[in-house]
């Protein structure tokens, strides 16, 4: 278990500074200069397709609304399903359509994710709950010290292991993970979280241990690789179908680095390089999980689990994500930041103009998961097509494209084919910002040393080990 975070300013030396962001190519949803540098000095910024209101939407119900057939893509939907379908689209693929009248400012649908995953460099100061991402209420004071660093999260940890915390519980198995309550729990564990806790590893056999080496792989060059096991051990655990990730894009990583480096007009030569170092993560990081996953599910059922389909979900990942940005329920703190991935809302393709928004309402202490709200911009009639912003709508055409280049492709919408004259502000400055400011992309978080992934070379709490008297150590 990864209990890595990013320090705040003056602290940098008492935390574990990870990797860059979940998905952070150049002014894509989750790039970088959206995040946090500090979480004593936060900042919301404008421009992301994940657009946080404190819009007054209705909790999402615990109990989905079923619509008659609804399409695989619709079940994680939990209220709307009948509002909206999917279908072939003018602009690309498949897409979103309205299935009814739906007027300006309405909730469309809202959705929880296939998978989703916070930022690891907020995890040691803002906890949130293991499954589902709801705020963990361990009380003001103790919240506020574990955010201040007067308390670390593995002390925050032992007063839930000691029952001091209401409904918040610890994971079974000792990994440290922490949830709302015992059915969040329960629901990671069906989910396959049990083929990847690393708590019951013996401390002697951890430097031999698959799902050790896994996650030491991936914190030390990208932790979207720890998303890709969320997905290989749901579909493994049978809490989901393969087919949902399948029906996304599914371009390799290094294809997706290659064409935006393509649309943006960068140097191919260092994307090919890039190219490669990626194929090589890939190929050490494919064995690692599939082993790892073969413990609980044997090597038959895990042989999908090749350098191939992992670097096409992290494709996957990379094009079709949805950035999440969701308020404290205590303003002062800062938001969760992550991504996820949507089986319905993420069907929605992108416009500069867009019919809809992907909104996140306040977040609450509680057990109930994240959810995503789709909302109408305006009026829409039945057939029109739900089309949300992927990038800062607002920004120059020039800004937008390249952006977009992150999705692999060039927009074609109404307003990028009037021309410039509505928005093209020659702001090159920043586009230089944008294009080599803090944005690095998720390939180039990548290491040299990639393919290596020993243990003893890690500086950063990887997981908490449980003692013969049952206490947690580091």
């Amino acid at each position: 278990f990864l209990t890595a975070g990013r320090a705040s300013a003056g602290r940098a030396s008492d935390t574990f500074c990870l990797q860059r962001s979940l998905t952070a190519h150049s002014e894509s949803p989750t790039t970088a200069e959206r995040r946090p540098e500090s979480t004593a000095n936060w900042r919301a910024s404008s421009g992301e397709r994940h657009q946080t209101m404190s819009a007054n939407v209705k909790a999402v119900a615990d109990s989905p609304e079923v619509a008659a057939d609804p399409p695989d893509c619709f079940i994680n939907v939990r209220r709307g399903a009948r509002n909206a379908r999917v279908g072939a689209s003018s602009i690309h693929a498949r897409g979103l359509f309205a299935a009814k009248d739906l007027h300006a400012g309405e909730a469309v649908l809202a959705e929880t994710p296939l998978v989703a995953q916070q930022d690891l460099r907020q995890r040691q100061q803002l906890l949130c709950c293991g499954d589902g991402l709801s705020f963990l209420d361990l009380g003001r004071e103790d919240l506020d010290a574990v955010y201040d660093g007067e308390k670390s999260r593995q002390a925050a940890h032992d007063a839930v292991v000691d029952g001091r915390h209401g409904n918040v519980v610890a994971c079974a198995g000792g990994c440290g993970e922490l949830y709302a309550s015992a059915a969040r729990r329960d629901a990671h564990v069906a989910r396959g979280h049990a083929a990847l806790c690393v708590g019951k590893v013996p401390e002697d056999d951890a430097e031999n241990d698959p799902r050790v080496a896994y996650r030491v792989l991936a914190a030390a060059s990208n932790d979207i690789l720890l998303l890709v096991a969320d997905v290989a051990a749901a579909v493994l655990s049978g809490a989901a179908d393969r087919g949902l990730f399948d029906a996304f894009v599914r371009e390799p990583w290094d294809a997706v680095v290659r064409d935006a480096a393509r649309l943006r007009g960068d140097c191919l030569d260092e994307a090919d390089v890039l190219g490669q170092k990626l194929k090589a993560l890939c190929a050490a990081a494919a064995p690692l999980l599939r082993d790892a996953l073969a413990l609980t599910y044997g090597a038959d059922a895990c042989a999908f689990v090749d350098a191939d389909w992992l670097s096409r979900t992290v494709g996957t990942f990379e094009q079709n994500n949805v950035g999440v940005r969701v308020p404290h329920p205590f303003g002062d703190f800062p938001p969760l930041e992550g991504t996820a991935l949507y089986a319905a809302i993420c069907c929605a393709n992108h416009s500069c103009e867009p019919t809809c928004d992907v909104i996140y309402d306040r977040g609450a202490f509680g057990d109930a998961p994240l959810a995503a709200v789709l909302v109408a911009r305006r009026a829409l009639a039945p057939g029109e097509e739900l089309t949300i912003a992927y990038v800062e709508a607002a920004a120059s055409k020039r800004r937008r494209r390249r952006a977009l280049a992150d999705y692999g492709f060039r927009c074609a919408c109404a307003r990028c084919a009037a021309g410039a004259s509505d928005d093209d502000d020659d702001d090159d400055a920043s586009d230089a910002e944008a294009s080599s400011g803090d944005g690095a992309s998720d390939a180039e978080t990548a290491s040299d040393d990639s393919a290596s992934h020993d243990t003893a070379s890690v500086d950063f709490p990887l997981y908490f080990w449980r003692d013969a008297g049952g206490a947690l150590s580091d």
